[in-house]
């Protein structure tokens, strides 16, 4: 049963694609903010597991006003869909996969009341040792984050309607990266940004090497398309051509380099990112994997999106 809880002006914008393992959880997260919003607003790519049916049930009698949309589209396009759709010109985007804090809505609601774009955090969940790994080599709390150039990520995000709309919403040509692209444009727009950290949500990191390989390979593919991050990746492709050639010699000298750039690196890594370092929770043979298998995808990535961006 639904606590009555105040509702306030603002539409909770998600899509949505086969996330019936995980959107329960979600939807439970909604219902437990200490405020609820007007509207919740669902976009779902024609799911096969019925993840848009769990997600009426669960909403069935709420207080919250629920539109659903079943179309196939790529996450951009279903966050233009799902923002058109939206009748609040105060709007709180996330997604499916994450676990909202309990004040999340509260939070953004009352920044929009001063700022036109909210930039919410995240935090890393898993409990496997290679999320545990990722998670020491690449969370950086929001204490040491550099909060005037930081780029919200659109699963915790606040915005008014009409930013989107001076954008002209996300490239729906994008289908990884397309909130870096809204940022910026946003950003060359003038638009007041406030990092907001304690408006966070929890995301669950990919549990196996190939998701987080398909991900980073991704992510720099992307970076170079839209021209984002162009020194660190040209450093990237640098260390996977090293490591293609120390490959070619022998088994011992790859496994050697590899090793031996993690004792180069990780103290980079713990500088920049970990001042607030107390020690690590995984393996580092773990760490090992995790940091070349990100590396290596990246320069990959990265040497690919620079080729298809040459021929278009």
């Amino acid at each position: 049963m639904e606590i009555k809880k105040n509702t306030v002006d603002i539409s909770v914008i998600i899509t949505t694609f086969n996330e019936s393992g995980n959107i329960i959880e979600w939807c439970e997260s909604l219902l437990d903010q200490t405020v609820l919003p007007k509207e919740l607003v669902v976009v779902d790519s024609v799911s096969s597991d019925g993840t848009l049916q769990l997600i009426k049930d669960f909403f069935e009698g709420s207080s919250i006003s629920l539109i659903t949309i079943s179309q196939k589209c790529n996450i951009s396009k279903g966050r233009n869909i799902a923002i058109k759709k939206a009748t609040s010109e105060n709007l709180a985007i996330t997604d499916g996969g994450v676990v909202l804090d309990a004040n999340w809505l509260e939070i953004i609601y009352n920044q929009l009341g001063k700022y036109e774009v909210i930039s919410g955090y995240y935090t890393f969940g898993g409990v496997n040792t290679l999320q545990k790994a990722y998670r020491d080599l690449f969370y950086c709390p929001k204490e040491f984050v550099d909060a005037e150039n930081f780029l919200p990520s659109s699963r915790s995000l606040g915005l008014k309607k009409y930013c989107w709309e001076k954008v002209g919403g996300y490239n729906e040509s994008f289908v990884i990266g397309e909130d870096t692209d809204f940022d910026l444009k946003l950003k060359s727009k003038g638009f007041a940004f406030k990092f907001t950290p304690e408006a966070t949500v929890e995301w669950e990191l990919r549990s196996n090497i190939n998701a987080i390989f398909k991900q980073h390979y991704l992510y720099s593919k992307w970076d170079a398309i839209i021209g984002q991050n162009i020194r660190g990746n040209c450093f990237l492709v640098f260390y996977s051509l090293l490591v293609l050639f120390f490959s070619f010699i022998s088994l011992f000298s790859i496994s050697f380099f590899l090793v031996l750039c993690m004792f180069i690196v990780l103290p980079v890594v713990k500088k920049k990112k970990n001042k607030y370092y107390n020690g690590m929770n995984s393996g580092f043979i773990m760490r090992v994997i995790t940091l070349n298998v990100c590396y290596l995808a990246k320069g990959i990535g990265f040497v690919f999106g620079c080729f298809i961006k040459n021929v278009k």
